[in-house]
Order: C-alpha cells, then structure tokens, then sequence
C-alpha cells in the first residue's frame, strides 16, 4: 500500500485539497467531550433547540477515553483498551486527556509504536468516536471540541491538529472550555426560567465542575438574552488525587505487612489497587466505611482493607486547600453580585465525579454560605451539549437555510467574558501533521492486515458453528448428526488454534474447502439454509417496513407528546420483537426510543417527566436483557445501571446487572446486587439461583485465578 504521494501522505492530501473545495453549508454543531475517564458525542442541528447525545456501537452514551496498541494485535480504543490497561499497561494509555493537555511536546512509547507524538494518539482516538456521527452530519458539522481550562498551549495545538488529523478542516475545529460549555448548557436548557427582557436583572450562579483531572469555579450572571461570565478559576488537580492518595495510603499498608513487595513500582498490581480505590472513594459518598478488595496481585497478594470517610478526608486535604481558595476568592471578588438574586443566596450549581465528597460538599455550604447544593445540571451531558451549544451561538453561520426559520433563535445569545471564542489556536506545522499522517497510514495498513485476518478466521468460525447447530435442525436422525459433527471437528480446532498461525489465503481456501466437502456429503444442510434464508427475508421485509414507517413517524415529531407517542411504539415494537427472539433488532428498537426521548424539550412538565422516565426505565431494562443474550455483558451492566439511576431498587435492573458482572467476572458487585434483589423478591427462586451460581463460580475459579495471576506476576 502506498503511503505518499508527491511527498504527502494520502489522507494529508485529501484534508489539504478539502480546505480548497467551495464553502459548504455548515447545518450542524457537534459537541465532543473529551473526558479524563470517558468521552461523549452530542449533535446540535441548526433548527433545534438543544443537541441530542449520539451513542456508540454498543448503544452506550459515554465511551472510555483510552486506546491500546497490543504487539500483534490491532490498535484498539474505549472499551477494549480499558481492558488492556491492566493485563498489559506497557500499550495502553488511560491518560489519554492528562497527556494531551498537559505534557503535549512529550512522546511515549506505546505497544510497539516508539515517540508516538499526544496528537497522534488523540487524533486515533477522536477518529474512531467520529465513527458514531453521521457522515452526512458530520461533513456539514462545526466541531466543537472541549478543553480544560488548565490546558496548556501546547495542549490546545496538539488538541486541534488531532482533529485535523482526525480528519476535520482545520477552520471546521473550535476548541471550548469545559466551564464555558457548561454555562452555554445551563442557559439553554433553563431559558425559559431566566430573566428576560430589557432591565430585568440577571441572574447569579455559581458552576463548580469538579472533575477527575481538573477543578473550576465559575461565577456569572444569566439572562434568557445574555451570559457573562464574571471570572473563572481552575486548578489542574481534580478528584483522581483522591483515587490516587487512597491507593498510596493503602499501598503503604500493604508493604508495611509484606516487606520487599514494592507494589507501588508494579505496574499491573498498582492499576488493580487503585480501580478498587476508586469504587471505594465512590462509595464513600454515602457510607462512613468502605472495603478495598483485590486478589492475585504481585507475589500472590492479596488485599481486603477498609477505609474510612475520615481518612479519605484526611488523605483529600493538600486538593480540598487548592479547591477552597477558589472558593474563596470568587466570594470576596463577587459576594455581593452573587448574593443579589432573589433569594439573597448564592445559587450553586455542582457537576463532574469528585464534587459529592464529603469533604467537597462541606467547604461549599461552608464558604458560600447556602443549605443546599444545585443539581440541576446533567454532568453526563453538560460539556458535550455544552460545547455543541456554543459552537452554534459562536458561528451564527450554522443554520440549515439563509431563511430566518434556517437557525433556531435560541442559538442568538450574546456572550460576555468568555475566552473561547476570541482564542485563536493553531496547528502543528504542515511539515509535522504530514509526516504524523503518513506514520497514521502505515499503522492503520497495518490494523487493516490484523483486521483481514481474523474476519477470515471469524468466517471459518462461524461456518463451523452455524453447521454444528444446522445439524441439530436438518436432521433428526442421531446417527446422521454425529457424522456431520465428526466432518467439523477438524477445522473447529483449527480455527480455535488461531489458524497455526496461517495467512489468509490458506484460512480462506480451507473455508471453501470445507463448504464443497459439507454441500457433497450433507445436501440436507443447504436445504435447512434455504428454508432459513426465506424466514430471514420475510423478517427483514418486516423490519424494512417498521423502519420506513418510523422514519415516516419522527419527520412528524414536532411537539412532546407526538415525541412520547413515538417512543412508547418504539418499545412496543422491540418488546414484539424480543418474544420472537430477535434480540438485536429489538434492542434497535429500544435504543431508537431513548433516541426519541432524548429529543423531549420541557422537561418541567411532570406529567412528561414521569412518562419519559417510566418509557426510559423498559428501555433500558430491555436493552440490559437483549445485550445478555447477545452476550454483550457490558453494555448489559451499563444499561442495568441507567435503569437504577431512574429505579434505584429495581429487583429486574439489580437481577441484570448482577448477571452481567458474574460474566464480567466482577464477583463483588454480582454479589451484591444478586443478594439485594434476592431481598426485594422475597428470596425469589431464579435469583437465588443466580446467587448460587455466583457463588459457586467464584469458588471454583479463585484457586485458578491466584495461580494465573502469581505466573503473570513472577
């Protein structure tokens, strides 16, 4: 494959001779939050009112922000690569966002790959989340990207020649900081609430984000015409030095008991330590007391510690100093501004992971001096909203028309005090972006390789299984299955066995091999596939006319209740569907009824929100059931845990939930919901059962897992 062309990689071209092409339309805004642990993808068309958050292929709203470069295998990102992190931390990048934006001019060595450049590596990453947005949507789209408000200079070019390196003209890329998007989303989403008209006085509020990796307090007044941000203050510590100071703290306990084990300089036993210091801290929020678990880690130690809230606190205090002079400095330069609401209290608005900390949520009652603490705002959806928000408001030219119905007037909105928009942000040299783009070649020449090769071993899998399971259909005669399955045995072990190790021509030529030998000696298979293939077709036909028809449907969802409406036949179609066991189209279907409902505009209708909320909790519930089937387990954990967000004791989301951590492995939390929805249920007998079964497994597989662990370690 060639890489250059007239010194220039191809894909390097193709952006250059894009920024010379006619000035296209810009219709859309998308918002893409680059988080410290996930990111997320939010689409703002230019006659809407607020963007809807779009979802990755495993219908989640959040991806992880980390990528993974395995030796042998191909590049992988979000999920996958979480995985490697412990198994094999030498190619894996968790700190994707900390790299990029504070320590950009740095190369590291990663998997294979030696000076991988922070660009670089985001651009893989904002690549393959970009892959979730519609084509169309996206050539026509500003991007907006978000930013710390602690992120460097450096840190801002390597962000935006990622996106360019991602594929997006330079002059399409804004980059936002995540206290201004954040504004922009509050505004939005509570215009119809806000001050309005000439003389009527703004509205005072304070948005304290208290993220994994930075923390900012931002003081500003709001009209539904304006928003002016009064200061903004950020340090670039965040809630991971918890996290981090409890996995010191606990670290130091460990090698007091086991002298010489220096689990702090082991990679992998330090990440296992610190993941269960997170969930601990987590918990910590509402109990005085909470456990770090973990087994098998170096020279086959094991951990189970408590910690306490007050230790946590104590061990929080050098990041709690740095976030209360924040709070102080915005009440002794804008007190009496933020103090002149209604009320004559501050308003406080909280959002990001570390800010309910007990020792957090103290110091702000405490310095601004209020009862209670705003939640009004959605963190998981504030900055990407957020910044697909400001995108439009900041380029007026985003509409979908010259006419005036071509752009919502909501987007007209004057800004005051904001950064963002007046910062001009350049990209790496052309020289330097063009040779990144060439090395981006060759590593995904490479990936295609890897990709081609295990699509050929899958096929051959595949074949194998579905005969294996045709026998059982084309057949009742015993004798005659046995003789199909002893043809397959064969070539299951060798697609098992990696192939040998073989190139793709030899898998491919054995795949057709075994297809001719299995048409001559077993004619009953390709009649079971006929008869198959006609069933598939009348689905399909079935499916095609359900998507027309609600293609046709939500051209019309121009109010709530059409918009519910919708959505309620959304789940109807997909409950009609899981009963004839088409368990991917039906979950189609309940993805298609969150999108639906994520598009609700007045939310402050209870009646709306109670319907939302009953709609979104099925939804989420049958989605966590079809994706156990699919054997999706963690896209079957996650959306268990949306349904509990909305039904915190929901026996069938905790049931779920529990079964997808038990195939995750993740013992501790299958337990724990399995014995609280055995609770709920009266000791109901399928939940008992499935609490056996963890039960046993866990015993079973214990022994195993300490000795994998102690060969891994030695």
């Amino acid at each position: 494959m060639s890489c250059v062309e007239k010194g220039k990689p191809r894909r390097f071209v193709e952006m250059a001779e894009s920024a010379e092409a006619p000035t296209v339309l810009l219709s859309y805004s998308l918002g893409v939050d680059v988080g410290y642990n996930v990111s997320r993808l939010a689409l703002l068309e230019a006659t809407s009112k607020m963007p809807k958050i779009l979802r990755n292929e495993l219908a989640n709203e959040s991806t992880p922000t980390s990528i993974a470069f395995p030796p042998g295998e191909a590049r992988m990102y979000g999920d996958n690569a979480t995985s490697k992190e412990i198994s094999k931390p030498q190619c894996a990048v968790g700190d994707l966002v900390q790299w990029a934006h504070r320590h950009a001019t740095e190369t590291r060595s990663v998997g294979d790959v030696d000076e991988l450049a922070a660009s670089s590596a985001l651009g893989f990453f904002l690549r393959n989340l970009l892959t979730f947005v519609p084509k169309e949507s996206l050539a026509a789209a500003k991007v907006t990207i978000s930013v710390p408000p602690t992120c460097s200079e450096a840190g801002l070019i390597a962000t935006k020649s990622a996106a360019v390196l991602a594929g997006i003209p330079a002059e399409r890329v804004f980059l936002a900081s995540s206290s201004e998007a954040i504004l922009a989303y509050m505004h939005h989403s509570q215009r119809t609430s806000l001050p309005s008209g000439e003389g009527a006085s703004p509205l005072p509020v304070v948005v304290i984000d208290v993220g994994k990796g930075n923390a900012s307090v931002t003081a500003a007044t709001l009209t539904a015409e304006k928003i002016t941000i009064l200061s903004s203050k950020a340090i670039a510590v965040g809630s991971q030095h918890i996290d981090d100071a409890i996995a010191e703290h606990v670290v130091k306990q460990l090698d007091a008991k086991h002298k010489g084990s220096a689990l702090r300089n082991h990679a992998k036993s330090f990440q296992k330590i610190l993941r269960e210091c997170r969930k601990a801290n987590q918990m910590l929020s509402s109990v005085d007391s909470a456990k770090v678990q973990a087994e098998g880690l170096k020279d086959d130690i094991d951990v189970n510690l408590p910690v306490t809230r007050k230790e946590a606190d104590e061990l929080a205090a050098p990041f709690l100093d740095q976030l209360v002079n924040l709070f102080k400095e915005t009440v002794a330069e804008h007190g009496a501004t933020l103090r002149s609401g209604p009320t004559n209290e501050v308003r406080v608005e909280c959002v990001g992971a570390g800010w309910r900390s007990s020792c957090i949520t103290d110091a702000i009652k405490s310095i601004f001096g209020v009862t209670r603490i705003g939640v009004s705002l959605d963190g998981n959806m504030a900055v990407g909203e957020g910044c697909a928000i400001l995108g439009a408001v900041v380029d007026a030219s985003i509409r979908k028309s010259d006419a005036e119905e071509g752009r919502d007037a909501l987007h007209t909105v004057e800004l005051e005090g904001f950064i963002s928009p007046n910062r001009v942000v350049d990209t790496l040299p052309a020289e330097t972006l063009a040779s990144l783009a060439q090395t981006e070649e060759i590593l995904l020449a490479q990936d295609e390789v890897i990709h081609v090769r295990i699509r050929a071993i899958n096929a051959l899998d595949s074949y194998v299984l579905q005969t294996l399971d045709a026998a059982y259909h084309c057949t009742k005669d015993s004798a005659r299955q046995d003789e199909l399955r002893s043809a397959l045995l064969e070539d299951e072990e060798y697609a098992r066995d990696d192939c040998n190790g073989d190139a793709v021509d030899v898998i491919e030529g054995r795949l057709e091999a075994l297809r001719a030998r299995i048409a001559e000696k077993f004619p009953e298979v390709a009649a079971h596939y006929e008869a198959k293939k006609a069933e598939e077709q009348r689905k399909d036909e079935e499916l095609k006319r359900l998507s027309e028809l609600a293609q046709s449907e939500e051209k019309e969802l121009k109010s709530d209740p059409q918009r519910l409406r919708a959505a309620q036949q959304r789940r109807e179609q997909g409950q009609n569907l899981f009963k004839q066991e088409h368990w991917a189209e039906s979950q189609t279907r309940f993805v298609q009824a969150l999108s639906i409902l994520g598009e609700l505009y007045d939310l402050k209708d209870e009646e709306n929100k109670k319907k939302k909320d009953e709609i979104a909790l099925s939804c989420h519930l049958n989605i966590s059931s079809c994706s156990i089937k699919l054997q999706m387990w963690r896209n079957a954990l996650n959306n268990a845990t949306s349904a509990l967000e909305l039904s915190p004791q929901n026996p069938k989301a905790l049931f779920r939930r529990g079964q997808a951590a038990s195939m995750m492995n993740d013992y501790a939390t299958a337990r724990a919901d399995l014995e609280l929805a055995k609770q709920l249920t009266n000791g109901d007998a399928g939940v008992a059962a499935e609490l056996d079964a963890v039960n046993a497994k866990e015993a079973a597989e214990k022994s195993k897992e300490k000795k994998m662990f102690s060969r891994m370690f030695a």
